[in-house]
């Protein structure tokens, strides 16, 4: 979730999102079923092998099962590296072969292949044409086993030279998974970058959680929100960032001026609540995150309870992200200045 607030730059947005490592492995393994479409389609190129006197053509390389990963993250300064382990992929192909000398023996068929592989991929993040985007640094893979079979009405022939090829395949097929791994995660990464955007418009105040300034630090992930707001007469300043850090799998930071510049007073934390002060009167403003529809997706809204603020709180919105394990009893109070939101990965 996300109050409205002024305009800040990329290192004053007043809101920052941490990410510890675990919690993003958590996010990753409850979410990697949408590598599925990717997966399903992935195609490898001609294969043209020469055994002895034999030349070999696979063709037609396509997924007939697959199953998922698992799936480790690593943050270090600047870098993510991406493991994928325990993958097994079995492919259909079609093949041909072709014996290069005498008696010139030919035969044709359908196959299959199965192989269990393990990536490692080292990324980075860049700003290109103004968004967040992956870059490749480097790139591994190493396939542990795999089988081969034939099936043509000569295919009981070919077991003398299928142990022949299988260095030679298992060098191949490293190349193209290698650089098939290094697309499908760009494809996905790069897709909810440039999607994963919660834009809101409401009278005179606008925000945009697109993700565009991402930090990559040992064990932890920060994104800092970008928002605008067109109207507003509170005076924004810089405020110095809290160094606590909690060990939860995400942690929200909230400096009180994105409350400031919501309500248009001068507002200050008061333990687990939010005084705002006018020229006549105080009012206590508590904050509590309440699920407020039980469907799929878990919807998350913020609920505010407070009396006799005035109208002009119209010209606001509140704007919500989705982060589905908040609860109230999580609300933490650091200073006047800041409060800390911290969450359970399910």
């Amino acid at each position: 979730f996300l109050f409205v607030f002024a305009s800040f730059n990329q290192s004053n947005s007043s809101l920052d999102l941490k990410i510890t490592q675990i919690g993003l492995n958590k996010y990753v393994t409850n979410n990697k079923q949408f590598i599925y479409p990717y997966l399903q389609k992935l195609e490898l190129n001609e294969l043209v092998l020469n055994i002895l006197s034999f030349q070999l053509g696979m063709f037609d390389l396509k997924p007939s099962e697959i199953e998922l990963p698992e799936v480790s993250i690593a943050l270090s300064d600047g870098f993510i590296q991406v493991m994928l382990s325990d993958w097994f992929i079995e492919l259909q192909f079609k093949f041909s072969i072709k014996q290069q000398k005498y008696p010139f023996m030919e035969d044709e068929g359908t196959g299959k292949v199965k192989l269990n592989t393990l990536q490692n991929v080292n990324l980075s993040l860049s700003i290109k044409n103004g968004k967040l985007t992956l870059e490749k640094n480097s790139a591994f893979n190493q396939i542990s086993n795999l089988n081969l079979q034939f099936d043509s009405p000569m295919s009981f022939l070919y077991d003398s030279i299928t142990s022949l090829m299988i260095n030679d395949l298992i060098r191949v097929f490293n190349d193209q998974l290698q650089q098939i791994a290094v697309d499908m995660l760009f494809a996905l990464g790069n897709t909810l970058l440039s999607t994963e955007s919660n834009k809101s418009r409401y009278k005179n105040s606008t925000t945009d959680q697109i993700y565009t300034n991402v930090q990559i630090t040992q064990n932890f992930l920060t994104i800092s929100y970008k928002s605008k707001k067109e109207i507003s007469n509170i005076e924004i300043i810089n405020v110095e960032r809290p160094i606590k850090i909690f060990n939860d799998d995400y942690q929200i930071l909230i400096s009180n001026q994105v409350f400031e510049s919501f309500f248009n007073l001068p507002c200050e934390f008061v333990h687990t609540g939010l005084l705002c002060q006018d020229n006549l009167t105080q009012h206590l403003v508590s904050i509590q995150p309440q699920i407020e529809t039980n469907v799929s997706f878990d919807v998350i809204g913020i609920k505010g309870n407070c009396e006799q603020l005035q109208k002009m709180l119209n010209q606001n919105i509140p704007s919500f992200t989705n982060f589905n394990t908040v609860k109230s009893v999580e609300i933490v109070f650091l200073s006047r200045s800041w409060m800390i939101i911290n969450g359970i990965q399910k």
